[in-house]
């Protein structure tokens, strides 16, 4: 028998709760209340009832579940409208509970108020053990349980941490909804098909709900401002653009950094021109509460006197990472970034004393300046890595510590920092993964200011990066937790194979570090010549090139991670319940795309008498598994083609 004050839901098999929602309840209350019960229900076989207020008679020993706005929630002074966005209430009270948080009267959606649903998935998570691994109903666990019971006493609000904890889905999301208009994904064969996109698609998105991703607020984008200014404006006033060194303003078809292949949107700005910061400041921004500052999505910048006497002295080469050298080519701008940034503030603040400039800390003026500057609070920058090797995690510990070096030089200027990493499109289908350095790192950017996330993207590789991909989204909600604890909260989906599972999943991430420590020393015995001075990048190299996965992954490397899978997977089949071998088989099919996709490459690089073989090898592999959502077949499918695939499989 249960304490008195303890909020028995479950009680030797049988209903001891009763969830009770406002007569008029919100649609996210709604879903908050079924979300309980359906959880409860795969818990312990036991489906509570749901009443509305004015139902509910008295209960005997049964526990009242309050979920959202009631006027029993009320009585007890829990008020949800002072409640900051997303933020919720957990009580317990005489034996009930009571979940109420901040909501809108809209459906669920990720950039409405979720208070209420977010407390319950609090609930879940904490109390009943339940654990969202990936999407689909093999990746939720669910203890099995014939009591639950919340045994000591809840008093807590809690808020988001992050106002932004976004994953960009879009790729995903438009395929599936041309696969529902009838449109089969492309490139066919290599993808999912679309009935299993589709489907894919609305259980990644029901993940995502359940941890909790989305927007508390205004989402500050910064964009990329300029893009199209010099098709508008180029003519009119070719000053505002940047110079060449040969002199020459704004677009130059056949000059680097924009060459044939380019194009006239992404013409960068002559930041320290005082006629452009009129014109931004007067004319194009409205006096708003934002000012986007976004640089265009180009590498390359203005080399008038004006700009370069921005700049400041310059670092010796053997002041950084030779790997990252594509940041101090031509030269380092952030000094220059940040006077533009500046200027224009104090510019803007004599029309709205509330602006916020957003930009980007990216390209060239990645790097933290180089000479102190106060830039303060009214400035948001988004950090985005985009750097050869620094850009993809695991990465040297030396380029680890280069990248926090630069984190903490912004986080010292007192600008707001947001994390926009583009980690996720490395690695390929590959266990190109960390949980250690990534979360260490994030844990660190953290304790320095970091207050949003906006992951580009949500690429699924969950069997081969399952680790990973779930640390991130749990600290996206609870940034305080130990990184070990977070590692062992995954392993423990698979049950009696846990600890088989972590020994195999360390196996890999020892391995992508051993890969990012080689990536690094071959960068530095790269000559000059090796590096392209505009786009920095030296070529060939994973985990950024696909068609090199081969080399980084030859086959041995499979034959022993098989070997620990093999392992784990007579240890989950003596298990009576099916699910912990399932989980297991969901890792091998994995690790087999893995290697058959490494092993298509390999003959695509050295013997094109096997590259057919090989293709329809891997394709017959993917449309026999693809329901179990071991990678995200649409990225790879994609990245495929861009290397040479395309005309062969189709």
């Amino acid at each position: 028998m249960p304490a008195p004050e303890s909020v028995s839901i479950v009680l030797s098999g049988e209903a001891s709760a009763v969830v009770v929602i406002s007569d008029t309840p919100s649609p996210v209350s709604t879903l908050a209340a079924e979300e309980l019960v359906a959880h409860v229900e795969k818990a312990s076989g036991v489906a509570l009832p749901v009443v509305s207020e004015s139902e509910v008679a008295e209960t005997g020993n049964l526990s009242r579940i309050f979920v959202g706005t009631t006027a029993a929630a009320n009585a007890l002074g829990i008020d949800a409208e002072a409640l900051k966005d997303d933020a919720f209430v957990l009580r317990s009270d005489g034996g009930d509970l009571y979940i109420v948080g901040k909501e809108d009267e809209e459906d669920y959606h990720d950039r409405g108020l979720n208070g209420t649903l977010y407390g319950v998935y609090e609930v879940l998570h904490r109390y009943l053990g339940v654990r969202w691994a990936w999407p689909g109903p093999l990746g939720l666990f669910v203890p099995q349980a014939d009591d639950i019971a919340i045994t000591e006493p809840v008093d807590e609000a809690q808020e988001v941490r992050f106002r932004i904890r976004y994953f960009r889905f879009s790729h995903i999301r438009n395929v599936a909804n041309a696969a529902a208009d009838g449109r089969e994904p492309s490139p066919e064969g290599l993808n999912f098909s679309a009935p299993v996109v589709q489907e894919y698609w609305a259980d990644k998105e029901t993940f995502m709900r359940r941890h909790r991703l989305g927007r508390s607020g205004t989402r500050y984008n910064p964009g990329h401002r300029f893009h199209g200014w010099w098709e508008e404006y180029g003519e009119k006033h070719p000053e505002w653009f940047m110079m060449h060194e040969d002199g020459q303003r704004g677009y130059v078809h056949d000059v680097p950094p924009y060459g044939a292949s380019s194009s006239p949107a992404h013409v960068p700005m002559c930041v320290s021109n005082p006629d452009l910061h009129r014109y931004i400041v007067e004319e194009a921004w409205g006096g708003g509460d934002r000012l986007s500052l976004g640089e265009v999505d180009r590498r390359g910048v203005c080399q008038c006197e004006g700009c370069l006497a921005w700049d400041g002295p310059q670092p010796e080469p053997s002041e950084y990472p030779h790997s990252v050298r594509m940041d101090y080519e031509p030269q380092v701008v952030s000094d220059r970034y940040a006077k533009f940034w500046k200027t224009i503030l104090e510019m803007a603040v004599e029309r709205n004393p509330d602006v916020t400039i957003t930009t980007f800390l990216y390209w060239s003026y990645f790097p933290a300046p180089i000479e102190p500057i106060e830039l303060g609070p009214q400035i948001y920058g988004e950090f985005v890595p985009w750097t050869g090797p620094a850009a993809w995690v695991p990465m040297s510990d030396k380029l680890d510590a280069w990248l926090r070096e630069q984190w903490l030089g912004w986080y010292d200027t007192g600008i707001r920092l947001a994390y926009r990493p583009n980690m996720f499109h490395g690695g390929y289908v590959m266990p190109y993964f960390s949980t250690r350095q990534a979360g260490d790192f994030f844990k660190f950017a953290y304790e320095h200011g970091l207050e949003a996330l906006d992951f580009d993207s949500l690429f699924g590789h969950w069997a081969t990066r399952g680790p990973m991909l779930y640390m991130y989204l749990r600290l996206a909600t609870h940034p305080e937790m130990d990184i070990e604890a977070l590692r062992q909260e995954y392993f423990s989906v698979f049950g009696p194979a846990a600890e088989q599972v972590e020994h195999y999943f360390d196996y890999w991430e020892a391995h992508a570090h051993g890969i990012a420590e080689r990536a690094d020393r071959l960068a530095a015995e790269t000559p000059e010549e090796g590096f392209c001075p505009h786009t920095g990048f030296f070529a060939e190299l994973f985990p950024a090139r696909s068609i090199q996965s081969y080399i980084e992954y030859p086959p041995e490397v499979f034959d022993e991670a098989k070997s620990l899978l093999d392992e784990a997977l007579e240890i989950a089949q003596d298990h009576p319940l099916d699910e912990f071998a399932e989980r297991i088989h969901f890792l091998q099919a994995g690790l087999e795309n893995a290697r058959l996709s490494a092993a298509f490459w390999e003959a695509y690089d050295n013997d094109q008498e096997l590259v057919p073989e090989r293709a329809q090898a891997l394709i017959d592999f993917r449309r026999e598994h693809e329901h179990l959502y071991f990678a995200d077949l649409n990225d790879a499918s994609h990245r495929e083609p861009q290397s040479g695939f395309d005309g062969i499989v189709h």
